[in-house]
């Protein structure tokens, strides 16, 4: 009996150690585009010859550096005369034996200039 306890906690702790490996890395990217929309917004705020669209190029040249499923419908940029707000929301599919994960992310950044009201 001791044995078979033993094997059926050594057959979980095998299967959240698998499910770790195939999720956590897509977290992980999330984690760092994230960052990444953060600096871009900070940037974009004052470089004002940047358009909504040449922001929208630049989060998908992000996103495609983290090969993450971004399509250009899926970024929503707000830019007006003191700010800009970027969204992104995408969704990630990680098949596993059994069950399919569809992992949904909302990454979002903005900023305003330091003289905004």
């Amino acid at each position: 009996m001791a044995k078979l306890k033993a094997f059926f906690w050594l057959a979980v702790f095998g299967i959240l150690v698998f499910l770790a490996v195939k999720l956590v890395p897509h977290y992980v990217d999330n984690y760092q585009f994230q960052d990444e929309l953060n600096n871009l917004a900070r940037v974009v705020t004052y470089a004002q010859a940047k358009t909504e669209d040449n922001v929208r190029a630049d989060v998908l040249h992000l996103a495609q550096q983290h090969e993450l499923p971004v399509k250009s419908e899926q970024i929503k940029v707000n830019r007006t005369q003191t700010g800009v707000y970027i969204e992104v929301n995408y969704t990630v599919v990680v098949p596993v034996p059994g069950y399919t994960f569809n992992l949904k992310f909302n990454p979002a950044a903005g900023n305003k200039m330091i003289t905004a009201d």
